[in-house]
C-alpha cells in the first residue's frame, strides 16, 4: 500500500550532511518525495510502501551522520500524491 509522510526531524542537524543522508536514504528504500533544511530543523515529505516508510522513520535515528544528533522525529500522515 503507498503512504505518504511528513517527517519533522530537530536536533543537530545543519552542517552535518543529514539532508543528503536523508536524500540517499530515501532514495535506497524506493521513497520519493522532497527534503528541506531550515532554521527549525529537517522536513521532508516522503511517499512509498509503509513497509520502507518505517525504515525510513526507524533510520532516520538508527543510521544518522556520525556528527547528528537528532532530538525528536514527529511524522505526520498525508494523502498519496503519486510522486514519481
Amino acid at each position: 500500500m503507498t503512504a505518504r509522510r511528513r517527517v519533522h526531524v530537530d536536533g543537530v542537524v545543519q552542517g552535518v550532511g543529514f539532508r543528503p543522508f536523508v536524500f540517499n536514504l530515501a532514495e535506497s528504500l524506493g521513497l520519493v518525495g522532497w527534503v528541506s533544511n531550515t532554521s527549525a530543523g529537517v522536513f521532508t515529505e516522503v511517499e512509498g510502501a509503509d513497509d520502507a516508510l518505517d525504515d525510513f522513520r526507524r533510520r532516520i535515528e538508527t543510521d544518522a551522520p556520525p556528527l547528528a544528533r537528532v532530538v525528536s522525529v514527529t511524522e505526520t500522515p498525508l494523502e498519496p500524491m503519486g510522486d514519481q
